[in-house]
């Protein structure tokens, strides 16, 4: 929960999940409530701020997803791009080990449970508040994981070779060793800036990652407006921000 706002969609589908044990005497009510009890406690700090970051952060990037986005997450967590043939191997994987799979004690269920409820409480949630990202999906892979392997554990040899199949195109295509450029570009600028001197990054979130590597003394600016503390993105408010922007009020005047 400290960790993403998104771990709120995982709690909720663990505590429905909980909730269905309980219904089927599987579990004692009193246990569940006292886990409820605690991780509220722990979390309680943090409230004020999630709610402050949900009335005054905006995420201008993201959109409502629409159903199509569902179906697009297991390409996304286990294969896209290059590897995208790893996802149809491992659903073939999955395929061929359901037939000998039994679930004496639920646990798939549960787990698979989880993993899907997760993923419709963000999906309802973006429709609410935009903030759908593909790497949010981390929040979601733990029980996701442990449902696959309880899965493929009892498989057969056709799963076994489809587990090689996907092994090797992760392991052939890797991914990309460096997810920015700005490390390359900095020492391409660095012998002509010179304090005082305004960057401009049309990236907000890219003034810390340039501040690490371009000379002291540097002044930002972004669609945001100037840059006061280098070291933050400051996403308050920025839709609102960012559709205020003025080039002529805003831009023109640092350039002279």
């Amino acid at each position: 929960l400290y960790t993403h706002a998104w771990g709120l969609y995982l709690a909720a589908a663990m505590a429905c999940a909980w909730i269905v044990l309980w219904r089927r005497g599987r579990v004692e009510g009193r246990d569940g409530l006292m886990v409820a009890g605690a991780v509220l406690l722990l979390y309680a700090p943090w409230i004020p701020t999630l709610i402050t970051q949900a009335q005054h952060t905006a995420a201008p990037w993201s959109d409502r997803p629409t159903a199509a986005y569902l179906l697009w997450i297991p390409f996304t967590i286990f294969g896209e791009d290059h590897r995208i043939a790893a996802t149809p191997l491992l659903g073939i994987a999955v395929l061929a080990a359901l037939r000998h799979a039994r679930d004496r004690d639920g646990a798939i269920r549960v787990l698979a449970g989880i993993a899907v409820g997760t993923v419709l409480a963000a999906w309802l949630g973006s429709q609410i508040e935009p903030a759908w990202a593909n790497r949010y999906f981390a929040v979601f892979l733990g029980p996701l994981v442990l449902a696959l392997a309880a899965i493929l554990a009892r498989g057969s040899k056709l799963t076994a070779v489809a587990l090689v199949g996907v092994a090797a195109i992760w392991l052939v295509h890797a991914p990309i060793a460096e997810r920015s450029n700005v490390r390359t570009v900095a020492a391409e600028v660095t012998p002509v800036i010179r304090p005082g001197d305004i960057v401009a990054s049309t990236q907000p979130e890219q003034v810390p990652v340039l501040s690490r590597y371009l000379p002291s003394g540097v002044l930002y600016v972004t669609p945001l407006g100037m840059v006061y503390d280098e070291r933050v993105t400051d996403w308050r408010d920025g839709l609102e921000r960012l559709r205020a922007g003025k080039p002529q009020r805003d831009l023109v005047p640092l350039l002279h």
